[in-house]
């Protein structure tokens, strides 16, 4: 009996603890709907966003928000809101870090609630952080699979959580393609030949090869490289670098797999005060921008990147500073 009471007293800690922190972000205003306008229409079973006109699309890249104390949570939410409500976008993608080391469960409900107040799709990936939290990324999988406006499927890669493939129709026609995948514990030769095998059945189920972007977390190698060419050609940096290129453990040949299979850009994020975009062997390399004030920051750097998908599939980004 007295172990069931125990239960129950847990259990009742536990909901308290998840009110009390949505209480403390109503009373912050974050998850107050600001009016977006929802342009991009959900299909989840044919894993497909539908938009109708010839305006850009917009996709908001948010990163390493690494939720990881109640009272750091109200200022990082704050910082996504302030964020989406200057990008107004079509979509939302979390490269990784979500949430951090030892997070329990009402910090990640927290970002979930907030990531669909905005009534627009949203797409996370997992980092290496998300796969230290107290929450296994089986039910981050499960969480994030139940929300209304999010995008996330686990996928089918072994032992990897969160691999999965949009198409996005533009007036009824397939555009482009969008690949999430979970770099947390680095690329092993399953994600390559994951994408590759993706592609392909993108490939027929469109009649054509699309030209895709891929949203991780950890930087490949090539960033690096990247880096190091721009350097010994002088060449002027767009962005910052302010501290070492955190790359991937090993090279799995991700990136040669990328550019023959229409990747034209690589989105991700992990080093928190490195903004640096790159064109290499003609795809461009994308660090975000950092959206909020955890872990390490600079105050400067805070906020998102906006890629503006244009009728004609050539594309622009745009650095939102907060």
């Amino acid at each position: 009996m007295k172990e069931k009471e125990g239960v129950g007293f847990r259990i009742i800690i536990m909901v308290l603890a998840v009110v009390f922190v949505f209480g403390i972000f109503a009373l912050h205003g974050v998850y107050e709907k600001e009016g977006i306008e929802p342009r991009l229409k959900i299909d989840k079973e044919k894993q497909t966003l539908s938009f109708y006109g010839d305006d850009d699309i917009k996709i908001l890249q948010l990163t390493d928000t690494q939720l990881l104390k109640i009272d750091e949570a109200g200022s990082v939410m704050e910082t996504v809101r302030k964020t989406v409500k200057k990008a107004a976008p079509d979509l939302i993608v979390l490269t990784g870090d979500n949430i951090s080391d030892n997070t329990g469960v009402s910090l990640l409900l927290c970002l979930v609630k907030g990531m669909e107040q905005f009534e627009i799709p949203w797409a996370p990936v997992l980092g290496n952080h998300d796969y230290r939290s107290l929450v296994t990324p089986e039910r981050q999988s499960k969480i994030y699979e139940s929300a209304k406006f999010c995008l996330f499927k686990k996928g089918n890669v072994v032992d990897s959580y969160g691999n999965y493939a949009y198409t996005i129709k533009r007036n009824e026609t397939s555009v482009y393609s969008f690949l999430f995948m979970d770099s947390g514990r680095d690329f092993r030769d399953e994600h390559v030949e994951w994408y590759e095998n993706t592609v392909q059945a993108l490939s027929v189920v469109n009649g054509a090869a699309l030209p895709n972007w891929v949203f991780f977390h950890i930087p490949t190698e090539e960033t690096q490289l990247a880096y190091e060419r721009g350097l010994e050609t002088m060449q002027p940096l767009d962005g910052e670098v302010n501290e070492k290129i955190c790359i991937q453990s090993r090279n799995v040949g991700f990136f040669e797999a990328a550019k023959r299979g229409g990747a034209t850009a690589l989105i991700y994020g992990h080093d928190h005060v490195n903004t640096m975009i790159a064109d290499y062997q003609g795809v461009k390399l994308c660090y975000g921008v950092k959206s909020g004030k955890t872990s390490y920051y600079e105050n400067r750097l805070q906020g998102g990147n906006l890629f503006r998908l244009k009728k004609d599939n050539t594309f622009a980004i745009e650095r939102i500073f907060i």
